[in-house]
C-alpha cells in the first residue's frame, strides 16, 4: 500500500522514488504497458532531443540507446512504454513526472515529484542523433497548473489579494466541473492566506453546489 505523494516532494535516489509507488522501476524513464498506457516517466537528462520549459515538456521515449555511451545507435518504436505513452493520449490519461537532479528545471540533489501531465501530441521523426525517435508532447494537468499560479501571485502580492471567485461548474462554456480535491486546496491557500474564497453560481444552483457536492465553507 503505497501513500499519496505531494506534487513537490522529493527523493534522494531512485530506489526511494520506487517504494513512494510514483515510479517503480530502478533504471527506465517510463512505467507503463503498451496495452494499457504508461504511468509515469522520469526525466534526468538522457535524451539530446528532450524539452523542458517546466509546464510543457517535449519528452524522447525509450529504446535504442547504447547502454555504454548513451548514444542512440538505433531506430525507436512504438512499443513498450512508447505504446504507453501513445494510449495515454488516446485515452486522455495522466502521467506522472518526476524530475531528477540532472535537470536545469530539476532539483538541486535527488528526484522531485511534479505531478500530473497530459500527452496531447506524439510523432516519430528524425532525432539530432540521426536515428528515429518517439517524441511526445506534454502539458501540466490544468488544477495543479492553476493551484501553481495562484501561489505564484500570492508570492508576488503577498498583501494586495482579497479574494478569488470562481465558478464550481461552468455553465454557459460548457458542463465543465473541478474535482472536490481542487476546491480543498483553495480553500486551503484562502485560509493560509487570508482571502476570501467566493462561488459563482448564479446558473448552477444558488449555493447549493458548494455545500452539497464540495462540502466546504465558503466566504
Amino acid at each position: 500500500v503505497y501513500k499519496r505523494q505531494k506534487v513537490g516532494q522529493l527523493f534522494d535516489n531512485r530506489e526511494e522514488l520506487g517504494l513512494s509507488g510514483i515510479h517503480k522501476p530502478p533504471q527506465a524513464g517510463i512505467w507503463g504497458r503498451q496495452n494499457e498506457g504508461s504511468t509515469s516517466i522520469v526525466l534526468s537528462g538522457g535524451y539530446a532531443d528532450d524539452i523542458d520549459d517546466g509546464e510543457y515538456i517535449l519528452y524522447t521515449g525509450q529504446g535504442g540507446r547504447d547502454a555504454a555511451s548513451g548514444k542512440q545507435i538505433q531506430d525507436q518504436q512504438f512499443t513498450l512504454g512508447n505504446k504507453g505513452l501513445q494510449l495515454n493520449k488516446e485515452y486522455n490519461l495522466p502521467v506522472r513526472v518526476t524530475r531528477g537532479y540532472q535537470l536545469e528545471n530539476g532539483p538541486d540533489k535527488g528526484y522531485r515529484y511534479d505531478g500530473l501531465y497530459y500527452v496531447i501530441d506524439y510523432e516519430r521523426v528524425e532525432g539530432k542523433e540521426g536515428f528515429l525517435v518517439c517524441r511526445f508532447h506534454l502539458v501540466k494537468e490544468k488544477e495543479e497548473l492553476a493551484i501553481s499560479q495562484i501561489k505564484d501571485a500570492i508570492k508576488s502580492n503577498p498583501n494586495d489579494i482579497a479574494g478569488l471567485i470562481i465558478e464550481p461548474i461552468q455553465g454557459e462554456g460548457g458542463d465543465n466541473h473541478f474535482r472536490c480535491e481542487f476546491f480543498q486546496q483553495l480553500r486551503k491557500l484562502a485560509d493560509e492566506h487570508e482571502f476570501l474564497l467566493i462561488y459563482d453560481e448564479v446558473q448552477t444552483g444558488a449555493g447549493t453546489v458548494s455545500y452539497t457536492h464540495l462540502t466546504l465553507p465558503t466566504n
